[in-house]
């Protein structure tokens, strides 16, 4: 973790709860609360989270790429490993995401069998400075 602050917080939000539910006991919605609660959140689960996935550049690529993926490909990415990459992608690629420092990332692709990897626009000259022409390149824009 980068900080420990969590950890001196996060036991105290138990007792916080229960003082919290103590306030509002009185209360003649009290009942209802926790009902409503949970029915906004499962909307904005349900209805929000999918408009929301078309602004994640992992959502645009997966889409874009889909007719190229094949179940056997093995796929990696550099400067770029969001947990979406993953959600988006394993649908049609078995293989798990390997994480790749610069320097690994030509020997990545230079392996037998079908592959690709993600890595941001700026990166590509100065990664591949000569690029496989039966490669096929996707972008998307961060929104």
């Amino acid at each position: 973790m980068q900080t420990k602050l969590p950890h001196y917080t996060l036991p105290a939000f138990p007792l916080l709860a229960l003082l919290v539910a103590r306030r509002f006991e009185s209360l003649r919605f009290a009942r209802a609360l926790p009902i409503a609660a949970t029915a906004v959140y499962l909307a904005i689960a349900l209805l929000l989270s999918p408009f929301l996935a078309r602004f994640f550049p992992s959502y645009n690529l997966a889409g874009a790429s889909r007719p190229d993926l094949k179940p056997e490909m093995e796929f990696g990415a550099v400067d770029f490993t969001e947990p979406s990459l993953v959600w988006y992608f394993r649908d049609k690629v078995r293989g798990f995401m390997t994480p790749l420092k610069r320097k690994d990332a030509n020997e990545f692709m230079g392996r037998g069998g079908s592959r690709f990897i993600v890595l941001p626009t700026a990166s590509v000259a100065e990664i591949f400075p000569n690029i496989d022409p039966s490669w096929r390149s996707y972008h998307t824009k961060r929104i």
